[in-house]
């Protein structure tokens, strides 16, 4: 019987054998900007004839047919505002995961931009703008709003104009999928809805699936709005400081220890704080005075930890509102004292196995050539 066993799971590695290209090699690793050292997005790496794009973490999968006589094969990295690169590598089994830095490069020849199937799907049911034009789009009060920006893309509404509650192709705000690095955001706004609660300060790319909704983001009936955050300069310690004409913030970055980067941002409504400072004495609290306040709140942190083949990243996310309406009428007074709050808390681990089912597989094969088994 283990005879039998064994004879079948041999006949089964050799049909994967078979289909699985058994001449090839994985070629794996991560592309990262070679200053701040965050990870690339979406770069293009090519080996030969084979051609890959890295995915939000900036890793990429390449199998590749080794060159005779142990020769070296080119692997060539390109991405728009940086320098091409190009690595000799001599591709074998077994071998560790590449970490290929991308400077930026200041002169850019004539550029074709293309858009990948495999990337942006099929027709314009995959969005992915850049942040950067987001953030300069005209919004209410002049607050820079990533996600109410997202309204000027195709497909893309709100129930009532200047809010930040989305509606994809006509599906309602509620059946909207926000999710802020993997984990699911209920509410994303502020009271009201003029404001969304996502500081853009954090905010590395948005992807809006409008159509052809992968699996794994089921749980709504309409669309997905993914925000994925960045995680932080590995370099040095930046800050950023902010003061509009409705809120204030902040945002610091840098290096935690030799292997690991945080991001922390918030920010709160200051015009409505001054407001109370000078109307004291001028009401109370749910006792005396007429009085409208409204004070909102948000911020987000993440920390990330890199090893040679794994990956821990940590995020919370909060936002809140409170305020008061309060009125006196003679001797009637009316008082709604609310609180709103949102808690997100995330934790992600990667781990890349290699290709272990691959090694397995010649182990055995040599192990039943020595008359082992």
């Amino acid at each position: 019987m283990r005879a039998l066993l064994l004879l079948l799971s041999l006949t089964t590695l050799g049909v994967m054998s078979l289909t699985a290209q058994p001449a090839s090699v994985l070629v794996a690793g991560s592309v990262y900007d070679a200053t701040s050292r965050e990870p690339i997005a979406y770069a293009g790496v090519q080996a030969g004839d084979r051609f890959t794009y890295t995915d939000e973490r900036g890793r990429f999968e390449l199998y590749v047919a080794p060159p005779a006589d142990g020769a070296r094969l080119p692997l060539s990295i390109t991405y728009l505002g940086y320098a091409d690169t190009t690595l000799m590598i001599a591709p074998r089994p077994g071998t560790g995961e590449l970490r290929i830095p991308l400077r930026a490069n200041a002169v850019l020849p004539t550029v074709e931009v293309k858009a990948p199937r495999s990337l942006y799907g099929y027709g314009s049911s995959i969005l992915t703008p850049e942040i950067s034009k987001l953030a300069a789009a005209p919004v209410l009060a002049g607050e820079t709003d990533l996600l109410k920006s997202l309204v000027l893309l195709p497909g893309i509404s709100t129930g009532l104009e200047g809010t930040a509650s989305l509606q994809l192709r006509g599906g309602n705000p509620s059946q909207t999928h926000t999710l802020l690095d993997g984990n699911v955001l209920y509410n994303a706004s502020h009271l009201g809805g003029f404001l969304s609660g996502v500081d853009p300060y954090g905010v590395k790319g948005i992807t809006v699936y409008k159509g052809g909704v992968p699996a794994r983001f089921g749980g709504r009936l309409s669309g997905v709005v993914d925000i994925q955050l960045r995680d932080g300069r590995r370099d040095r310690h930046d800050r950023e400081f902010f003061l509009g004409t409705a809120t204030a913030r902040a945002g610091f970055e840098g290096p935690l220890g030799e292997n690991g980067s945080y991001l922390v941002s918030g920010r709160f409504g200051y015009p409505t704080l001054l407001n109370n400072l000078l109307r004291v004495g001028q009401y109370e609290r749910q006792v005396r005075g007429s009085h409208t306040t409204l004070n909102i709140h948000d911020g987000l942190a993440k920390a990330t930890w890199y090893g040679e083949r794994s990956r821990l990243s940590l995020h919370a996310f909060f936002s809140g509102d409170d305020g008061l309406f309060q009125s006196e009428f003679g001797f009637s007074l009316f008082a709604e004292d609310y609180h709103w709050s949102t808690v997100a808390l995330g934790a992600s681990h990667e781990y890349r196995l290699g290709d272990t089912w691959r090694w397995t597989k010649e182990r055995m094969m040599k192990a039943w050539e020595a008359g082992l088994v």
